[in-house]
């Protein structure tokens, strides 16, 4: 157990970087309208709220795409 806690850990050290250097963060999704959509132009829904949070906390720059 504690052999898989410090590959886990390892593993969450070495993919800091590269996730604190993102410039950009690409969000792509579906248009499932319970979870995401373009409603009236704007992308809304359940999932983009939840990601917005997590985007305002981590600071990083994201944009949006929806697909059929």
């Amino acid at each position: 157990m504690k052999q898989l806690l410090s590959i886990i850990a390892c593993t969450a050290l070495l993919q800091w970087s590269a996730i604190t250097s993102a410039h950009q963060v690409r969000v792509v999704g579906e248009h499932l309208i319970q979870f995401q959509g373009v409603v009236d132009g704007n992308v809304e829904g359940l999932a983009i709220d939840l990601t917005w949070a997590l985007i305002e906390q981590t600071r990083v720059d994201a944009s949006f795409e929806i697909y059929p």
